[in-house]
């Protein structure tokens, strides 16, 4: 008997532990700090009942959602690419207009270039019976209208980036120069070079360094500074007008 009532003591303690530990776990609201220690197997098999319900009440990670996700940022990887893609061919196409842009300007610049050199076409009139007002020997140069401190017109007024001759009423298309301050403008010279034919050019300009006296005795006009010839010395000048 008194064994029976040992094992009834035992068991309603358990009862009662077991269900002051479900109240707290349950409530989370545990009374004046209350500490239980249980020491007990059969306590350490009910708390582990009670662990696998919480297990096993754990929510699972639905599968297909993580392939949803997966699934929408591969989507958001292939449109970014494409966006790329289309960046990179508008990238490309106006680079490749505007390479054809300036194929048209430098085909333009030729087609004046051209025109210019046909306008400036040199004449050669027979001057060998007209007289000669003065002669004068010394250097020739060259420079363009693009030379440092050039404005593009000469002294007279003379575009001369539209052209480096001048078609006069008299000698026709004769080349330009530029000249001593003491020779009036719109004379006009024979200039022999030693070994080369003689050609006609008006003076329309003026120069620092050209004149008596000074760099050179005559600046001959040339398309571009770049073309423009270098010092030439002994030269024959014969104003004729």
């Amino acid at each position: 008997m008194k064994k029976i009532v040992s094992n009834a003591v035992i068991v309603g303690s358990q009862l009662l532990v077991g269900g002051l530990f479900l109240v707290m776990l349950f409530t989370g609201k545990p009374e004046n700090n209350m500490v239980v220690v249980v020491e007990n197997s059969n306590m350490n098999k009910m708390a582990d009942v009670v662990s696998s319900l919480f297990v096993a009440n754990t929510p699972t990670v639905d599968e297909t959602v993580v392939e949803d996700l997966k699934s929408e940022e591969e989507v958001q990887k292939e449109e970014e690419l494409k966006r790329q893609e289309e960046l990179k061919k508008q990238q490309e196409a106006e680079a490749k207009a505007k390479e054809e842009e300036q194929k048209a300007l430098e085909e333009a610049q030729k087609q004046e270039q051209a025109n210019n050199q046909n306008n400036n076409v040199i004449s050669n009139p027979d001057t060998s019976d007209s007289a000669v007002i003065a002669t004068y020997y010394g250097s020739l140069t060259g420079y363009g209208p693009d030379c440092y401190g050039c404005s593009g017109y000469t002294s007279s007024g003379h575009n001369a980036n539209a052209s480096y001759t001048y078609n006069d009423s008299e000698y026709g298309t004769i080349r330009i120069v530029a000249a001593d301050p003491s020779i009036p403008l719109y004379s006009v010279f024979r200039i022999t070079i030693p070994g080369s034919d003689p050609f006609l050019a008006i003076v329309l300009d003026r120069g620092g360094n050209v004149g008596f006296d000074r760099g050179t005795l005559f600046d001959l006009l040339f398309p571009t500074e770049s073309q423009a010839m270098h010092k030439t010395d002994n030269v024959m000048f014969e104003q004729l007008r």
